[in-house]
């Protein structure tokens, strides 16, 4: 499937309207839509958010650098099992596209 904003610049400012209880808001509406989250490893259906350090109305974000685009990178929500640590991510501009479509930002 091709996504029309592959690669496209962003502006690294949407995602600071993502507030950890937004961020909450949208893994509910996936979970709602397409089943609670197991982990693939232990099985748990728990997981953490962890929020940012920099500010805890938000949650953290890491960015995954792009190595031919010195300073681009893709940025990720990161969710982590409860039980065993293994982690998920969530594209930040897809979360933001998301909130946005369901008129929460």
């Amino acid at each position: 499937m091709h996504d029309k904003n592959a690669g496209q610049m962003r502006d690294p400012k949407e995602i600071t309207k993502i507030t950890f209880d937004l961020f909450k808001l949208f893994l509910q509406e996936i979970e709602r839509e397409h089943g609670e989250s197991e982990c693939l490893f232990c099985h748990s259906k728990t997981w953490h958010v962890h929020k940012s350090p920099r500010d805890p109305n938000n949650p953290n974000v890491v960015t995954f650098p792009m190595p031919f685009s010195p300073g681009v990178g893709m940025w990720a929500f990161p969710i982590a099992c409860a039980s065993c640590g293994d982690m998920k991510f969530f594209e930040a501009s897809k979360v933001f596209d998301f909130l946005k479509a369901k008129g929460k930002i």
